[in-house]
């Protein structure tokens, strides 16, 4: 029972925690009910990895 802990009586430990479970729900939630925004993301970053081949492709 050492460290630090808030006024909630949690240590940065638990806190790390309780966030990671929160932000794995979210994802979670939003997957769920918005796909289509996850894969606008997906293909936003493969664009952005296609053109960036492209440019070194095209410079060699």
């Amino acid at each position: 029972m050492g460290g630090w802990r808030d006024t909630d009586g949690r240590t940065s430990a638990e806190r790390k925690q309780v966030k990671s479970e929160q932000d794995l729900a979210r994802f979670a939630a939003d997957a769920r009910h918005r796909p289509l925004g996850l894969l606008k993301g997906f293909v936003g970053l493969a664009l952005v990895l296609i053109l960036v081949f492209a440019l070194i492709g095209a410079l060699r």
